[in-house]
């Protein structure tokens, strides 16, 4: 990791910090406004996006502003983490619309970030699994396909097989399974599949000629 990488990624965690203190402090019936207020700043600070437009571009476009040197993708990392905390505000303030679609785009932004520093991949995984499942099907195959490279990225194996799978891409799958029969019994057992679950699905997907999304996970 290059110097300037690490200098915004610490820069990032103590601002992330701060956020969370501060959403979680509010009171009153200002509270919404002011949430909005420390959350534009603090995303502002870190990405240079607004909260309208993290919601309104494409995480497509969005991945493209931000960067795709290590850099970039830790602030593609740090927008997931702002408007997981946006969604986590909104919910608490019983604003369940605004949350969910906050909570969407922060998956699919930390999807984008998988070749984030690997200790920040393991800490947001928890979460990141739960909004698979939350938003499964609303998932495109380009969001499958990146929170497969997510899960890889964190060794979690049964997810990226759900993840791959679903993006209904042949190629992919099947090269993903040709990387697990590398990985030792010990390790994919402790990601989720066994050696026969793997050549279970390699051998569904070369029979039906084509990938085929599991049930909603």
């Amino acid at each position: 990791m290059y110097r300037y990488e690490s200098d915004y990624i610490m820069r990032m965690i103590h601002l992330l910090r701060l956020l969370m203190e501060r959403l979680l402090g509010l009171t009153g019936a200002q509270q919404r406004e002011a949430g909005e207020d420390e959350i534009a700043k603090v995303m502002g600070l870190l990405t240079g996006i607004t909260p309208g437009a993290a919601l309104t571009l494409s995480p497509d476009q969005l991945a493209d502003v931000l960067g795709s040197d290590g850099e970039g993708v830790a602030r593609r990392f740090a927008l997931a983490e702002i408007l997981r905390m946006q969604g986590d505000f909104y919910q608490r303030l019983g604003e369940d619309e605004d949350a969910l679609r906050s909570h969407r785009r922060s998956a699919q932004m930390y999807f984008r970030s998988y070749d984030a520093p690997a200790e920040l991949l393991r800490q947001a995984y928890p979460s990141v699994r739960a909004m698979f499942r939350q938003f499964f099907a609303e998932f495109d195959a380009k969001d499958f396909l990146y929170a497969g490279s997510f899960f890889e990225a964190v060794r979690a194996w049964d997810a990226a097989e759900d993840a791959y799978c679903a993006a209904e891409t042949e190629e992919e799958a099947l090269v993903f399974y040709d990387r697990l029969a590398a990985i030792d019994e010990d390790d994919l057992t402790a990601g989720g599949l066994s050696r026969a679950e793997v050549s279970q699905g390699r051998e569904r997907i070369v029979k039906l000629g084509r990938s085929t999304a599991p049930p909603n996970p």
